[in-house]
């Protein structure tokens, strides 16, 4: 139960990170805390490990469930979430320019609103429909 409701939290989390770094946001700017790599770089780094470890822990699969599809939506939003922290952490304080293929970049970088929209909303999904097979 500690990862089912640490993969909500991520999530959420991951959503507000990636929702104020779009260009879309207009009431966050003025939240210092949003900005401050280190906590960029935590958030990124505990939401990625956490769906990692969703893929292979089903939160009520002990009696038969099927252990990939368990959590899938909410741990493919963490991974991708995640990945979208870790790369803006990566090109705020790096000074190598960061040379991705366009795919990747357009994924990853510049869809944060988007990503930002499946985070929160499979955190929410997840948290009313535990026992679904995909949520």
């Amino acid at each position: 139960m500690q990862f089912y409701f640490l993969s909500i939290l991520m999530n959420l989390i991951c959503a507000l990170f990636l929702f104020y770094k779009s260009d879309r946001n207009s009431k966050l700017k003025d939240v210092k805390i949003l900005e401050n790599p280190v906590i960029i770089l935590v958030t990124g780094c505990l939401t990625f490990v956490t769906a990692l470890v969703k893929l292979f822990l089903v939160c009520h699969g002990e009696k038969g469930g099927i252990i990939i599809l368990g959590d899938f939506i909410p741990a493919v939003s963490g991974l991708t979430g995640g990945a979208c922290l870790l790369l803006q952490y990566y090109k705020m304080n790096s000074s190598v320019e960061l040379k991705l293929p366009e795919g990747v970049k357009k994924v990853f970088l510049d869809n944060n609103f988007i990503i930002a929209i499946v985070c929160a909303v499979s955190a929410v999904l997840h948290f009313f429909l535990a026992k679904v097979i995909f949520f």
